[in-house]
C-alpha cells in the first residue's frame, strides 16, 4: 500500500481520478465525454508540463546518473543526472502542440491519443528514473500503471461502436 505514495505514483493518481470525475459529471450532466476531454486535454497537458518544471526546480522525480552535457546537478543526489522532468515537459508540450490540431480526428481519438502518448512515453521514462524502484516484475508502479491504461484505452476502443464501416462491410 506505501507503494502509492512513493515518487511518480503521484501524476497518475491525479489523471486517473481526475478521468474517473469527468465520466461522472458528463453521466450527471449528460455531456458526451469524448468531446468533453478531448477540451480539456490542451489544459491538461499544461498542467503538466507545468508539474514537471516544478518538479525540475524542486528536485523531485529525479533521473538515473548522467555523463553527459545535458545531465543536470541534483544537490539532494549529489550526482549529475538525467532531466526526466524536461523529457516529460517537452513530450507534453510536443502533444499540446500536436494533439488539439489534429483535425481528422475524432474527440475519441484525440482522447484514446492522449492516453496512449501519455502511457507509452511514461512506462520509457521510467528507465530513466532515479526515484522508483521496480516493484513487480521489473516494472516500477507507474510502467505498471502505464501498462493497465493501455490497455483499458485499447479495450475501449475496440468495444467502441465505430461510425466508419467494418472492413468486412466494404466486401459485401
Amino acid at each position: 500500500t506505501s507503494v502509492w505514495y512513493e515518487a511518480g505514483s503521484v501524476f497518475y493518481g491525479w489523471m486517473l481520478g481526475g478521468t474517473l470525475a469527468a465520466i461522472l459529471f458528463c453521466r450527471i450532466h449528460r455531456r458526451p465525454f469524448y468531446k468533453t476531454f478531448s477540451g480539456l486535454i490542451p489544459w491538461i497537458l499544461v498542467a503538466q508540463i507545468l508539474n514537471r518544471l516544478g518538479c525540475d526546480v524542486s528536485g523531485c522525480c529525479y533521473g538515473k546518473p548522467l555523463n553527459a552535457p545535458w545531465a543536470i546537478y541534483n544537490p539532494d543526489v549529489g550526482k549529475m543526472l538525467h532531466p526526466v522532468q524536461l523529457y516529460e515537459a517537452t513530450l507534453d508540450f510536443i502533444l499540446l502542440l500536436v494533439l488539439p490540431n489534429i483535425k481528422r480526428f475524432s474527440d475519441a481519438q484525440k482522447t484514446g491519443s492522449y492516453f496512449i502518448c501519455y502511457a507509452v512515453g511514461r512506462f520509457f521514462l521510467e528507465f530513466l528514473r532515479g526515484d522508483n524502484l521496480p516493484v513487480l516484475l521489473g516494472m516500477t508502479v507507474p510502467q505498471i500503471t502505464s501498462l493497465c491504461v493501455l490497455i483499458i484505452v485499447f479495450l475501449t476502443i475496440y468495444f467502441q461502436p465505430s461510425p466508419l464501416a467494418r472492413p468486412s462491410d466494404s466486401t459485401k
